[in-house]
């Protein structure tokens, strides 16, 4: 009635017809036979090299909930076609698992190369795992995680609850018709496909080599992360916080209007035509942004070169640069260093770092200039242009201030003249 561990091998046999509770059942041998029909309760089960186990009258795996599995190999087939929750993690490799009435699994469930036959599963509180076979999973509901590998194709048209997914290698599926929201991850690489006609929400969104995304609806994401090559048509999309495209990527959002931050490297292009409100924009020149209506905060420059409609005015009105402008001043006795007028002061840098903002530089590497001679310095002189900081060169004051009062006086003279 009752055994701790059973294990069978070398074309052995055992008959026990009245055996209902085990903790351990192991199978390894294709010739081995187990006769225990009346089997209800087991905690793990392992079958292995062509193996085959049936037990008809099992109805819950690992009930008391310990970290046991079910584990099958090398076209091992396990037949349990009253199983109906399983608190066990499930394994498939080249091998089945028949589980008509299978409702629930408490743990994760990974296939390789075999089959899982779980019409009626609902739930599973972990994850999915699949690589390069098909699941039909027509009845489930809810999933902590979906991970698809290597040509997989997992179809669930019933589902409505997921937190995370990912999706890699050329060929894999997943066709989620009734899926609204991804609470955390939805993750796309090599060449992956993702149909979901109605996903409305997700949190962050990554899409790399060339990964397909259907999601018409989608409406609110907090994250977007393209990478190589990718496409993605997001027409309804409304709320986006952050967005990263690199190597040839393109998105168009018709309706997008606000983003806190956007970073565009290696020919990328963006198609906003109502986009009005931007934070951090971070652009290499190389890459296109279409978004004829936008009004920008903060800009970051790449590459030491102008980009048109980005303007670095915008950067002077920040509250960051009024601070540093202030210190200035007062620094320089609110008055021009260079022919003490103290009317229509600005602000001069002695340089320029392309990886600092305005107000990223030190006290002594600002000047207080009036406006007749801010225009002169920059008319007559170059100003130094620098990729990084390790190109600073440590002598870099060209402005020579007149030192003599009288010297100060002349050249204002010679500006008004």
């Amino acid at each position: 009635h009752e055994l701790n561990n059973l294990s069978i091998d070398n074309n052995s046999v055992l008959n026990a017809p009245n055996l209902i509770d085990c903790k351990s059942i192991k199978i390894s041998s294709p010739e081995s036979v187990a006769n225990i029909t009346n089997l209800e309760k087991v905690c793990e089960i392992y079958i292995s090299r062509g193996a085959l186990l049936t037990a008809p009258k099992l109805i819950q795996c690992n009930p008391d909930g310990q970290y046991l599995m079910i584990l099958l190999t090398d076209g091992g087939t396990l037949n349990v076609p009253n199983l109906v929750s399983c608190k066990s993690s499930i394994s498939i490799y080249d091998s089945t698992l028949n589980a008509p009435n299978l409702v629930s699994c408490k743990s994760s469930i990974n296939i390789r190369g075999g089959t899982l036959n779980a019409p009626n599963l609902v739930s599973c509180k972990s994850s999915i795992s699949i690589h390069g076979v098909s699941l039909n999973a027509l009845n489930l509901e809810k999933v902590c995680e979906i991970h698809i590998y290597h040509g997989a194709l997992l179809t669930a048209p019933k589902l409505i609850q997921c937190d995370k997914i990912l999706i890699k290698n050329s060929k894999t599926v997943l066709n989620v018709p009734m899926l609204e929201k991804v609470s955390k991850v939805v993750d796309l690489r090599d060449e992956g496909t993702l149909n979901a006609p109605i996903l409305r929400e997700c949190e962050d969104l990554s899409i790399v080599q060339n990964s397909i995304l259907t999601a018409p609806n989608l409406v609110t994401i907090d994250s977007i992360r393209m990478e190589d090559i990718t496409t993605l048509n997001v027409p309804n999309l409304k709320k986006l916080n952050y967005l990263t495209m690199c190597h040839n990527s393109i998105l168009t959002a018709a309706n997008l209007a606000k983003i806190d931050s956007i970073r565009m490297f290696h020919s990328t292009m963006l198609n906003a035509p109502i986009l009005k409100e931007l934070n951090h924009l971070n652009v290499s020149t190389d890459s296109s942004l279409n978004a004829p209506n936008l009004h920008i905060n903060f800009i970051f420059y790449r590459n030491g070169k102008t980009i048109k409609a980005l303007h670095y005015s915008s950067l002077l009105e920040m509250p960051e640069w009024a601070t540093k402008r202030k210190e200035i001043l007062e620094k320089d006795g609110h008055k021009c260093l260079l022919c003490d007028t103290k009317n229509n002061l600005h602000v001069h840098h002695k340089f320029y770092v392309k990886t600092r903002l305005p107000w990223e530089y030190k006290n002594d590497e600002l000047i207080t200039l009036c406006e007749l001679c801010h225009t002169a310095e920059h008319e007559n002189n170059d100003i130094d242009y620098y990729e990084d900081e390790y190109d600073l060169d440590p002598s870099l004051a060209k402005i020579q201030i007149p030192k003599d009062r009288q010297a100060r006086k002349r050249l204002r003279d010679e500006k008004k003249a």
